[in-house]
């Protein structure tokens, strides 16, 4: 049985990932995208944390319907 990530958890991670890469100095998404400095794996993970967290929101805004 795998463990299901809250919303919360979710943002927490995504802000670890990106704040390990900008260290005191803002990108906006797209520099941070396409800038080169971000390794491959970590973009990737960057978009399935994303992903999930459209899909949790999907659910909690059906959810509320």
């Amino acid at each position: 049985m795998t463990k299901k990530l809250t919303l919360e958890q979710v943002n927490k991670k995504i802000d670890d990932l990106e704040c390990s890469y900008y260290k005191g100095w803002k990108m906006d998404e797209y520099e941070w995208r396409f800038s080169g400095r971000v390794s491959q794996i970590d973009l990737m993970y960057w978009g399935r944390l994303h992903k999930i967290k459209r899909k949790i929101t999907k659910k909690e805004t059906k959810n509320d319907c």
